[in-house]
């Protein structure tokens, strides 16, 4: 169903406004770090990707988020790369 506020959904979810307000950030994140994401596997480490690397990525813009994923997502470059040659 559809929700009118973070509040809102904070409430049906049973979680805090401001986790849902943590959450909803990440969806800041570039279309292709979000697909590399999804693309890991059970197998992944559990410390590889962080939610804390990933919120340092959402207020960088553009090219830069993509640029500061290479360097902090322990395979985000080769999954690029990748990507782009497909």
């Amino acid at each position: 169903g559809k929700v009118r506020s973070r509040a809102d959904l904070a409430r049906r979810s049973d979680l805090q406004r401001a986790r849902v307000t943590q959450l909803m950030g990440l969806l800041r994140l570039d279309p292709l770090v979000r697909d590399f994401i999804r693309s890991l596997g059970v197998e992944t480490p559990e410390r590889a990707v962080t939610e804390r690397k990933l919120k340092t990525l959402t207020s960088l813009r553009d090219g830069a988020q993509l640029l500061a994923a290479r360097r902090r997502l322990p395979g985000f470059a080769a999954f690029e790369a990748k990507r782009a040659s497909a």
